[in-house]
């Protein structure tokens, strides 16, 4: 079954890793990291929104339906994503996923700050 990842690291691991600094309309890789059982969650793509200086992500992963037995290690799974800003300024790259809050699945976001340079700067 497919559904939205877990961005809620029970593992040593950062939801969002990018670059702090790129240049407008340069492509740039984000690695985004759900976490999950190594033996039953698969990543399965993602989802991407660029709106202006704000790049709303939403990875997927493959689970298996219940009831499955898994592995009780909790690893990240990693989802590689190309992000390209086509202004300058203070960006965010926002990643969607899920979060366990009370024993309840509740969507919930995190953030990342980048800023776009233009494209002549030397920086």
């Amino acid at each position: 079954m497919r559904r939205i990842g877990s961005i809620q690291s029970y593992a040593t691991g950062s939801v969002i890793t990018a670059p702090d600094t790129v240049r407008v309309a340069a492509p740039f890789l984000v690695t985004v990291n759900t976490f999950g059982s190594s033996s039953c969650t698969i990543p399965d793509g993602a989802t991407i929104t660029i709106a202006g200086l704000l790049a709303t992500i939403t990875p997927y992963d493959r689970v298996p339906r219940e009831p499955t037995i898994c592995t009780g290690d909790i690893a990240p799974r990693p989802h590689r994503v190309q992000v390209t800003f086509g202004v300058a300024g203070p960006a965010t790259i926002r990643v969607q996923g899920y979060t366990i809050n009370k024993g309840q699945r509740v969507l919930s976001s995190v953030d990342h700050a980048v800023v776009v340079q233009p494209s002549g700067c030397t920086a």
